[in-house]
């Protein structure tokens, strides 16, 4: 639920480039030939995504004479998304090289290891080797999305290169149990559009980014469990309140919805967990 820069290559490119390893003559011709219609797609895709209106995408709208559904996700599984190929040198690793700090633009936690297909090509065959809806994504979030799309407007997830501004929109809270356990959800500003706040919060919980967050905490907190006792030997809840939050002031600097900063805020807020719920063993 992350921005993006928007793609360098073009739809024309990206068919262009895969054309190039196609040995059969007859379907180089017609992809080659289709290179208007590929970009007057992709503007119509770009369109429909910066006014909001993606999730009513159909097959229909994004057709390309000449090539046929199975031909066109060919294209992208053997022309562009096949190591070696040349679409791959000149497209799919273009795309992947925009992925901001090199992370996943969905959980923004692991490395984007693939390419996501935002409409997916199953659905619109049409857009199949289109740059503009190719994301960089890590596999966990790309196979967890599959072939998933909705058509209402509150459930339509917010596309990372046309996101809008919707500020800091993730929180934590601490869960008072032995270990504790900080758990994550998806709270947008009031501010927002009702429509944004539910695609907002329906995006985080189809990422299942609440469960995951929360399970890439526990290593976290562990070490905290050792670390706080042997910084802060008096155990003095306010000074252990000041190292977490600036720990999360840092953290903020670069995200607003950073995963880490939001843990640290939580606990540097949470009475229970400043005065010893961070060491079981001291606990009452």
């Amino acid at each position: 639920m992350w921005a993006s820069p928007q793609p360098a290559v073009t739809a024309g490119e990206s068919a262009a480039a895969c054309a190039r390893g196609v040995r059969d003559p007859g379907l180089r011709k017609r992809v080659t030939g289709a290179r208007r219609e590929f970009l007057a797609n992709s503007a119509r895709l770009q369109t429909a995504a910066a006014s909001d209106k993606l999730h009513e995408a159909a097959a229909g709208d994004y057709l390309l004479p000449g090539l046929s559904p199975d031909e066109l996700l060919w294209l992208y599984k053997a022309q562009l998304s096949r190591k070696n190929s040349p679409g791959r040198r000149a497209v799919y690793n273009q795309i992947m090289v925009g992925a901001p700090f090199g992370l996943c633009v969905y959980c923004r936690h692991s490395a984007a290891t693939t390419l996501d297909h935002f409409v997916p090509k199953a659905l619109v065959p049409g857009l199949s080797i289109d740059p503009w809806n190719l994301v960089p994504a890590c596999s966990d979030c790309n196979h967890g999305l599959l072939d998933s799309f909705s058509q209402q407007p509150t459930e339509q997830m917010l596309h990372p290169y046309f996101m809008p501004q919707i500020g800091r929109w993730l929180t934590a809270s601490v869960d008072h149990t032995l270990p504790a356990v900080v758990q994550f959800a998806a709270t947008p500003d009031a501010s927002l559009a009702p429509e944004i706040q539910a695609r907002i919060r329906n995006q985080f919980d189809k990422l299942d980014l609440g469960r995951r967050y929360s399970i890439l905490c526990g290593s976290e907190l562990s070490g905290l469990s050792r670390l706080l006792p042997a910084r802060f030997s008096r155990t003095d809840p306010a000074e252990i309140s000041a190292y977490l939050s600036e720990a999360s002031h840092a953290a903020f600097e670069t995200d607003r919805n950073d995963r880490r900063a939001v843990m640290y805020e939580a606990l540097a807020a949470d009475d229970w967990y400043c005065t010893g719920g961070y060491a079981p063993a001291a606990a009452p």
